[in-house]
């Protein structure tokens, strides 16, 4: 047990402070400090799809550790050490302490889980309600008892003011349970059910707040319209994040060795007879969460691979049922899941390079030429928190506002950081009559910057850095990430 601590802890440590924080990380960084948390229980729980617990949370660790990108990051270190016994007392509720050991072997490894320890967003913390929740009710479901309905009960509550997508997971924790006891005879189903019920009445009183929220998520701004409709690339890119790791090429290697896994493990679970009790909570219960987050999202997209963090416990657990369980699938079960790994690892620790956008690494670069800049603007859809995080103390920054653009982080930061508007005439009008302007951009300008750069006069400058696992991981060959473009700059052309 201790080596296996040990080499989770080297895995979530290393590289650490080795890619630049995203702009959900910064997000995460500024919410509280800007918006204060009156704000966040009530207009921004319309506003912010994440409810307000991690944020919370994330401000009392920052004020004990600082707002370094090691700091904030590392509450997921620990959250995700923390989820380890929780891995082994699911694992060996549900089977045998062999079984339990392998899979919190697993869960040390997993790539996925390594990636989401290494972020300061909410994703590994959700792992401890979730596996409080699983705990409870694999528990109940062997022999019912208030103590087991109180601990998936606080785990439901503490997952639901995590993220609001495990509100589904909710969903499914009760349609399996009720499903299992009504198909189990006993003499204690009634009471059974009654209790169960009413345990998740009590959950929903408490969560009328998030439930507010999720009905009225976008009145304020965009929500989650920014998420493309679903596709079937979209469910591959998940489960190949899911298995493989989230840096690990989708369509190649991670499609196909994804597929390998999860044939062998099933064939593995099928012929070594997995018991109905695991088999309800270890697959029943991702299963249908799936099913409704896909059903969720034909009407509002809601499927990214980060809803998915929490699945790691029961894919770990699952996988080591079936590496361990005598069966004739097991040796493919044991190399498929072998390979996978590790080819998730290696592109975890090898190949992250431009797994999130380097600013750090490009306003270090440019930010000589910043600073004697005119007016530097931040395109319509770039949230000004990477300039603000990574180049602080510049003046003379603006925002240029698009009718088009909307959301807490492209129209409410930029007033709450004081930073002035611009609009489109005025940058035109600024570069043409000499001043120095520079432009801030990042991926979700690409729709319309190439015709508004043919408005203009060629830059004299720009910085493009690479985001080579970003475009691996789009299956593009070229992925337009972020970039700075300078005009009147009076120096030599560089791309």
């Amino acid at each position: 047990m201790g080596s296996i601590v040990t080499v989770a802890i080297l895995l979530r440590v290393f590289h650490l402070n080795y890619l630049s924080l995203w702009v959900d990380e910064l997000f995460s960084r500024y919410y509280y400090h800007l918006f204060g948390p009156l704000y966040m229980v009530t207009q921004g729980l319309s506003v912010e799809p994440t409810p307000p617990l991690y944020y919370f949370v994330l401000e009392t660790w920052m004020s004990m550790f600082g707002h370094s990108a090691a700091a904030m990051r590392s509450l997921s270190v620990v959250a995700s050490i923390i989820a380890l016994p929780l891995v082994y007392a699911v694992a060996q509720e549900l089977s045998t302490r062999t079984v339990a050991l392998v899979a919190i072997a697993l869960f040390a490894v997993s790539p996925m889980a390594v990636f989401f320890s290494q972020e300061a967003r909410v994703y590994m913390l959700t792992l401890i309600p979730t596996s409080l929740m699983l705990l409870g009710i694999s528990r109940y479901l062997r022999c019912p008892r208030g103590a087991d309905l109180g601990l998936y009960g606080v785990g439901a509550v503490i997952g639901l003011y995590s993220h609001a997508t495990l509100a589904f997971m909710v969903a499914a924790c009760n349609f399996v349970v009720v499903g299992y006891l009504l198909f189990t005879a006993s003499a204690e189903r009634t009471t059974a059910l009654r209790d169960w019920i009413v345990t998740n009445v009590v959950v929903g009183i408490l969560a009328v707040p998030l439930i507010y929220s999720m009905l009225t998520i976008g009145t304020h701004g965009t929500g989650l319209s920014w998420i493309a409709p679903l596709s079937l690339h979209d469910l591959i890119i998940s489960m190949s994040a899911l298995v493989a790791g989230m840096i690990t090429p989708p369509e190649v290697p991670g499609a196909e060795l994804t597929a390998l896994v999860l044939l062998a493990a099933g064939a593995a679970i099928v012929l070594g007879k997995m018991p109905r009790r695991p088999l309800a909570i270890l697959i029943g219960v991702p299963a249908v969460f799936m099913m409704l987050v896909l059903v969720a999202s034909l009407k509002q997209p809601i499927l990214l691979p980060r809803i998915l963090c929490w699945m790691t416990l029961p894919l770990c657990v699952t996988l080591a049922y079936a590496t361990v369980t005598p069966s004739r699938a097991r040796v493919a079960a044991r190399a498929t899941v072998l390979l996978t790994f590790a080819v998730g690892l290696y592109y975890q620790l090898a190949l992250a390079d431009g797994a999130k956008p380097p600013f750090r690494e490009m306003f270090a670069q440019a930010r000589p030429n910043l600073a004697q800049a005119d007016e530097i603007v931040i395109g319509p859809w770039t949230p000004p928190l990477p300039l603000t995080y990574y180049a602080p103390g510049l003046t003379n920054v603006r925002k240029w506002m698009d009718p088009s653009a909307s959301g807490i982080e492209v129209k409410e930061l930029p007033e709450r950081l004081g930073i002035p508007k611009i609009d489109l005439q005025q940058v035109q009008t600024d570069i043409r009559s000499g001043k120095v302007v520079w432009l801030f951009t990042s991926s979700p300008d690409e729709r319309f910057l190439p015709q508004w750069l043919n408005s203009v006069p060629s830059p004299d400058r720009s910085y493009k850095p690479a985001c080579p696992a970003l475009a691996r991981y789009n299956g593009k060959k070229a992925f337009f990430c972020i970039a700075m473009y300078g005009w009147n700059v009076n120096h030599p052309s560089s791309q």
